[in-house]
């Protein structure tokens, strides 16, 4: 059985340019690395506050915990999140509603490196 490995990140706007570096290469190492490959599912995923579904979410947070939750199918999954200054709140939420299901977090990005405090939301 293999585990999801999904790579994601809440952006400002919809853009091919603005999906992060890091995120993406994360995604594009596991598929190529065989061993690795062999053992998840990885997929690349970006939320943007441009999105129509999370404009309406009452709950930002909520709504992308529940909706990684969804492509997880009930497995036990690895969820590597892109932090920046204006989404790592949103992100640490998303991160505690994520553990509740036994999921794995895990965060890079500007922020976790430039404020490791924000490291102890996450595994």
């Amino acid at each position: 059985m293999t585990v999801p490995v999904i790579c994601t990140t809440l952006l400002i706007e919809k853009s091919p340019q603005a999906l992060p570096l890091g995120a993406a290469c994360i995604a594009s190492a596991i598929k190529n690395s065989p061993d690795i490959n062999k053992l998840t599912e990885v997929s690349l995923i970006a939320f943007s506050l441009e999105d129509e579904a999370v404009r309406k979410a009452g709950d930002v947070a909520s709504y992308i915990a529940g909706e990684l939750l969804k492509l997880t199918n009930g497995r036990k999954s690895i969820i590597c999140l892109s932090a920046f200054v204006w989404n790592i709140k949103i992100l640490v939420q998303v991160s505690k509603i994520l553990g509740e299901h036994k999921c794995i977090t895990i965060a890079g990005g500007p922020e976790i490196t430039a404020h490791p405090d924000f490291y102890k939301a996450f595994d």
